[in-house]
């Protein structure tokens, strides 16, 4: 992903209504997995400027790893904890092992899929999990894909197809965001046929539109 592209993350995730709603329906999934333990030890790969620190804090001892220096930068003010510079597969800056890694909107960045997930296998515990979210369905590819450097985009088979590869097991798997599926595919649709090559899906056009699709989106996580 660009610096731009960083920046712009950065400014709007605290109240975009895509980020508030990722965020509620991983912490309703993760509660329905972890509710009767506290996790000992949590890794997010590719923690971005650190949105999602806070949410995973909640259920244990977190750390976080990030290639882009003015990321880890972002990152490190909201003194969450602790975060180093790092990038897969092959520069994992920690050594322990970990009861949950997460790699959320990362798998789609990364040049070799299978080779990274090899990797965050080899820091999980004996009964450790792996908790990921990737843009599907190639059809929605458009400029914003382009903008935020993405390798392609996943179905449920091909992700299923990589994580076996892998040596790893799917425990739960859904789609989400889709109660808004058409009106993305629209929006997607028009974009590419206006051949629009950088659109800015982070963009906030007001307060009550954000408002409303913030409560449809984030009503899947009772879904």
């Amino acid at each position: 992903m660009n610096r731009e592209a960083y920046l712009s993350l950065s400014k709007y995730e605290e109240r975009h209504w895509w980020f508030v709603s990722r965020r509620m329906i991983i912490g309703k999934v993760l509660s329905r997995f972890f509710s009767d333990r506290k996790l000992g030890s949590i890794l997010e790969v590719g923690c971005g400027s650190g949105g999602n620190l806070e949410l995973l804090s909640s259920f244990g001892k977190t750390y976080a790893m990030e290639k882009d220096d003015g990321c880890v930068e972002i990152a490190s003010r909201r003194n969450i904890c602790t975060i180093r510079k790092g990038s897969l597969p092959d520069d994992i800056p920690f050594t322990d092992k970990f009861d949950l890694i997460c790699m959320l909107d990362v798998l789609e960045h990364v040049d070799d899929d299978i080779s990274s997930l090899k990797a965050v296998s080899e820091r999980m515990t004996g009964d450790g999990k792996v908790f990921i979210t990737v843009p599907a369905y190639n059809f929605l590819w458009s400029g914003h894909d382009v903008a935020l450097e993405h390798k392609g985009r996943y179905t449920r088979k091909r992700l299923f197809d990589v994580l076996a590869k892998a040596g790893m097991r799917p425990v739960y798997s859904t789609y989400f965001n889709t109660i808004l599926m058409p009106l993305v595919l629209m929006v997607r649709t028009y974009n590419n046929l206006m051949k629009k090559k950088d659109t800015d899906d982070n963009r906030i056009s007001s307060e009550f539109t954000n408002s409303v699709l913030r409560m449809i989106f984030s009503s899947e996580r009772f879904l």
